[in-house]
């Protein structure tokens, strides 16, 4: 690293100036001071949770010129991009995997930037001392390296350094392509996918629910209150917790972004049933998270999923994010697109082998994306028929 830049690790974002911080990457929603800064106030991140925050800070002089999101890592959970293959082989040969360190959102599998960069500096060159910092970070921590998750397409040029892998897998997003409302969203659908649209809709009708669409300060407590008996609900039913984040992040996210936030709220006989929490940045709308006191066919599909094409629609927003995995999306008219990671290893004993095969998964993902474009719902141009 040259001698006129230091880099400085920070166990926790509260001692960072917002100002400063946001100069460098509060254009984004998920990398703002407060977005991060709820997660920790909360306890949704620390050593209960095994994300460790240790931002990195880099500075020319005393100036901050940089600065990237930061965790050490105690396990792999709540990345998205995962690497649990690697860790049961790091294991299996009696070497450390854990600790590593982590640029993420935590519980956030959303693309944006990773290293926030002060004007008239030099991409490449920041980068690479970033790079060699973490290097050296993650070997005095004793793991395995370092990883950058969900980095946006047009910065993964900048991390093509020496030793450093890269990664992708698939993610569905819609996309508006002009269409002024829901009905001729649908009118692209082939009629046997749009007939399905149509039926997991009417049975959300026919079963007499009713949404409420809430913005921002529209939220009351008592929304929240129940939102949270949704979310905690649903967790437990599937993963035998209560969720990763808790009562005081949602108040914190309530307080500091209102203007960004969306509630779907589903009512059956007047009383709420289940719950969907979006943000919105920009032209972009992102599904967060649900919960419902019930089970019911197609109530997560209108709630998480056509809701908010609705939404984006009815506001002029261009993309809606609703989050990863889920090939079903694809029926419904989200199209796939990529999100990227890179790393770097410090145990030389299996990076050839984990090199490999990034590299053999970056073909065969190119190859799910072109297949799963097989799986959309949309009429070839020009036709009318089925």
């Amino acid at each position: 690293m040259s001698e006129a830049l230091r880099a400085e690790f920070v166990p926790t974002i509260t001692t960072i100036d917002p100002m400063v911080w946001d100069a460098l990457l509060g254009a984004h929603l998920f990398t703002r001071y407060h977005y991060l800064e709820a997660l920790e106030r909360s306890g949704c991140v620390g050593l209960e949770s095994g994300w460790i925050p240790q931002h990195l800070l880099l500075y020319r002089d005393d100036r901050a010129i940089a600065a990237m999101p930061l965790y050490i890592k105690l396990h792999s959970y709540g990345e998205y991009l995962f690497d649990w293959s690697w860790a049961r082989a790091f294991e299996q040969h009696g070497q450390p995997y854990y600790p590593k360190l982590v640029s993420a959102i935590p519980f956030t599998a959303v693309s944006g930037p990773r290293l926030g960069i002060a004007p008239k500096e030099c991409h490449a060159t920041l980068h690479a001392a970033v790079a060699h910092a973490l290097q050296q970070r993650a070997e005095g921590l004793g793991g395995s390296g370092a990883q950058v998750l969900f980095v946006e397409g047009d910065a993964l040029s900048n991390w093509a350094l020496q030793d450093w892998y890269r990664r992708r897998d698939l993610r569905y997003q819609w996309h508006h392509r002009g269409e002024s409302d829901f009905d001729a969203f649908l009118a692209r659908f082939k009629s046997r996918k749009r007939k399905m649209v149509h039926k997991e809709r009417a049975r959300i009708v026919d079963a007499g629910i009713h949404i409420d669409v809430l913005n921002g300060g529209e939220i009351s407590p008592a929304h929240w209150h129940t939102f949270l008996h949704c979310y905690r609900n649903t967790y437990l039913k599937r993963s035998g917790h209560g969720g990763y984040l808790t009562p005081e992040f949602f108040q914190r996210l309530a307080d500091a972004f209102s203007e960004h936030l969306v509630m779907m709220v589903a009512r059956q006989h007047g009383h709420i049933i289940a719950c969907a929490l979006y943000m919105k940045q920009d032209d972009t709308l992102y599904g967060r998270y649900w919960g419902a006191l019930q089970p019911m066919d197609g109530l997560h599909f209108e709630l998480c999923y056509y809701q908010g094409i609705e939404y984006c629609l009815r506001h002029g927003l261009k993309r809606f994010d609703p989050g990863v995995q889920g090939e079903h999306k694809l029926a419904r008219g989200f199209e796939p697109v990529y999100s990227y990671g890179v790393g770097t290893l410090q145990n030389t004993l299996f990076a050839d082998a984990i090199h490999h095969f990034c590299q053999e998964e970056w073909g065969a993902v190119g190859e799910a994306l072109e297949q799963a474009k097989s799986g959309l719902p949309f009429r070839s141009e020009g036709s009318n028929s089925n």
